[in-house]
């Protein structure tokens, strides 16, 4: 058993040394043998994950790593500190992460009386990532790679897959707000905290079962803690048990989601009081107007969530496509469209 963790990450500089220690226990009443072993690790959106060579992906730094021991025995109840250097080249090169995975297995020791033939036997082993940053830098980016409706256990779920195109592991919290195709908000979800690195991908899951059949406007944002925030936007079309989407995702009165999560109060959004517009940045500080000079209608709004910069700003998402991709040529290429509650946000 690993007691300190399953993840190591450190913030470094080029020509830099650091030391973690991977802590094993051996909770059993029998001896163990342990086996220590490096691995590159790299996942995909479609569930599969890959153990390659140590030091095959470009961004590996499993050569940077000494453990010092490769196996050794664990009495019942003792504890093992692993100690792992991690030893940074001082390639002015270095950007962003890089990261690798020790496997720590228990391997059962040779029975000379085991009779011939075929048997199965269980392995048990943990991986350890050890993630090294080269301190704050690379390019932070996400890309909402497409969605797909699948059902689970009867229950319907909205599958996100989210590919980091960038240099930098992100952790992200993916959130979608949903809206009829007239505009009202419907509902607002959030999938568990995920965490990608450059050149993998991953899905998200949020629970849709509770919004009537039909189709709706949705808002798809990835908060990466920080001030790294990504969005987009899509038409999600529920069919209803038969395969059949209504014409439009109207709600009646007692259609509208009731778990206990949405029972929650929450500030009524006046549709008077509310428009949208086109975001392209956010922030915890208020930035300056200057940082957005390309824009020709820079809108900084002070939320209570923080800061959020929008360009143009309609009375519906459906008039500022066209200007979408006019702000995403100019720089910006990840805005997208969101709704700006002016009840709780200060525009100027």
């Amino acid at each position: 058993m690993i007691l300190n963790g399953l993840a190591h990450e450190n913030a470094v500089m080029p020509g830099q040394s650091y030391t973690e220690y991977i802590e094993v226990y051996n909770g059993s009443d029998k001896v163990e043998n342990i086996l220590i072993y490096q691995r590159d690790y790299r996942f995909l959106s479609s569930g599969e994950s890959f153990y390659d060579e140590p030091g095959s992906l470009s961004r590996s730094n499993a050569r940077w790593i000494k453990t010092g021991q490769k196996s050794f025995v664990l009495q019942p109840g003792e504890i093992v500190n692993i100690p792992v250097q991690v030893n940074v080249p001082g390639e002015t090169s270095l950007v962003g992460s890089y990261w690798s995975i020790i496997m720590v297995e228990k391997v059962d020791p040779v029975d000379p009386n085991q009779q011939k033939g075929i048997q199965i036997k269980s392995v048990i082993r943990y991986g350890i990532q050890i993630i090294t940053h080269i301190g704050s830098t690379g390019l932070r980016e996400i890309n909402f790679a497409g969605t797909n409706i699948v059902r689970e256990d009867s229950v319907l779920y909205l599958q996100v897959l989210i590919e980091n195109t960038g240099e930098r592991m992100l952790r992200h919290t993916i959130g979608m707000e949903v809206f009829t195709m007239e505009g009202k908000k419907v509902t607002q979800l959030e999938a568990q905290l995920n965490r990608t690195f450059p050149g993998t991908s991953t899905s998200a899951y949020l629970d849709i079962g509770l919004i009537p059949p039909g189709k709706y406007n949705v808002v798809l944002v990835a908060d990466c803690e920080n001030e790294d925030i990504f969005g987009t936007n899509m038409q999600m079309e529920i069919p209803d048990e038969n395969g059949f989407i209504p014409a439009n995702g109207q709600l009646n009165a007692d259609q509208k989601p009731s778990r206990a999560k949405e029972n929650e109060e929450k500030p009524t959004i006046d549709p008077n009081q509310s428009v949208w517009g086109i975001q392209v940045g956010y922030s915890k500080k208020k930035p300056k107007q200057s940082e957005y000079s390309k824009l020709t209608n820079a809108m900084i709004c002070k939320c209570p969530d923080g800061y959020r910069i929008f360009s143009a700003k309609a009375a519906n998402p459906q008039d500022l496509e066209v200007e979408l991709e006019k702000v995403k040529k100019s720089g910006f290429r990840n805005a997208w469209i969101n709704k700006i509650d002016l009840s709780r946000c200060d525009c100027n």
